[in-house]
């Protein structure tokens, strides 16, 4: 053991259903499940950061991290602390860095006695843990599928299956696209608010929705560069477009994996640069979900659809998906961590941190409020 080393077990989350776990105080971390031919695959690294850079150099996507500290985590009496990941040097764990700031700028709107500002700011920190979990609960869906489809021996990659686990995941990621919308609203609503000390504000009008704000700022000339960002990603082609038609596609007409066909799960082989092959899945999100959904909404015929169905039964097995349902969780958890950091410094309040102090002998804390500066 390093006496550099934190007191931390590790337990980071990969893409595809794939764990890698570092325990405390060690420079080594040991692949979960075994490679294809039953090698347990461990790697070495040099420091307790590199370890991140050592999995990504081997072509894995992180997803986030556990960290056990203590022993009622390991046990189960408390949970571990967990971290979605971002793939950006100097802002790995934006999600957290983001809440941190939001919980901040609440102190800072609650010292200012200003109740709407004060209300806003818990509600997006709230929704930014929030989402980082759904994250994780989905990437946890992936262990248990992966974790069955291992038990059962018949791994080929590009096998297509559906079981138990396959619904537990596509219902995890419903869950994840109404929370991810519920925080992209709040961030819409703040940024109405308070972009350039509130020159987005109409007498009489409230904006709670990310349509409102597009409306609003489509009759705007004069936009910042965030508010540019913004409209651009709300328009055709924009991740927050797609997201809230995947999200509109779940309430309106029907679940991801029956949108379209029958979605299957896929069993994949991921391989290490040295030629070592893990077994993976894939869960597929299919494309263009306001198509399908205006698509469903005309299924009037059902003669038709009868005669389709052969067709659609085809493309049942033949389809990759536009992307994996953890993977699109992942990217979407990294963009709307960023912009909610980029929206944080709209605020009319510089954050502030709260510290209490414990004197020797005395019960009660003392309490004072430090201002801090906005990250870079």
């Amino acid at each position: 053991m390093s006496d550099q080393m934190p007191m931390c077990e590790r337990m980071v989350h990969v893409s595809g259903g794939i764990l890698v776990v570092s325990e405390i105080g060690t420079t080594t971390a040991k692949f979960w499940p075994r490679t294809v031919h039953g090698k347990e695959m461990e790697i070495n690294f040099s420091e307790y950061q590199a370890l991140y850079s050592a999995i990504e150099s081997l072509g894995f996507r992180i997803i986030g991290i556990d960290f056990i500290k203590h022993e009622s985590e390991a046990t189960g009496g408390t949970p571990p602390e967990w971290r979605s990941y971002t793939p950006i040097t100097g802002k790995r764990c934006v999600n957290a860095s983001s809440k941190q700031l939001w919980s901040q700028l609440a102190t800072a709107s609650f010292l200012a006695k200003n109740g709407l500002s004060y209300d806003l700011c818990l509600r997006i920190k709230y929704q930014l843990d929030s989402l980082a979990q759904r994250l994780k609960d989905l990437s946890a869906s992936y262990q248990q599928q992966l974790y069955a489809h291992c038990l059962k021996g018949k791994h080929t990659s590009g096998r297509r299956f559906q079981d138990g686990f396959t619904d537990i995941i596509y219902q995890k990621f419903h869950s994840f696209l109404f929370d991810a919308c519920i925080l992209r609203d709040y961030l819409c609503e703040y940024v109405y608010l308070h972009s350039d000390d509130g020159k987005l504000v109409e007498a009489g009008t409230t904006v709670t929705t990310a349509s409102k704000l597009q409306k609003v700022l489509r009759k705007q000339n004069n936009l910042s560069r965030l508010e540019v960002g913004l409209r651009t990603q709300m328009e055709d082609g924009g991740w927050i477009k797609a997201l809230g038609a995947y999200r509109d596609l779940v309430m309106h007409s029907a679940p991801i994996n029956i949108a379209n066909h029958n979605s299957w799960c896929i069993a994949q082989d991921k391989e290490a640069p040295h030629g070592e092959i893990f077994p993976s899945i894939k869960v597929p999100v299919p494309s263009d979900p306001a198509g399908l959904m205006s698509k469903r909404s005309m299924r009037e015929n059902f003669d038709q659809y009868l005669a389709e169905m052969e067709v659609i039964a085809r493309a049942s097995f033949e389809d990759e998906g536009a992307n994996d349902c953890l993977d699109y969780a992942a990217l979407t958890t990294t963009n709307l961590s960023l912009i909610s950091s980029d929206i944080a410094k709209l605020s009319p309040y510089k954050p502030v941190m709260t510290r209490y102090t414990q004197k020797i002998g005395e019960e009660v804390a003392e309490v004072d409020y430090i201002e801090m500066s906005f990250p870079v």
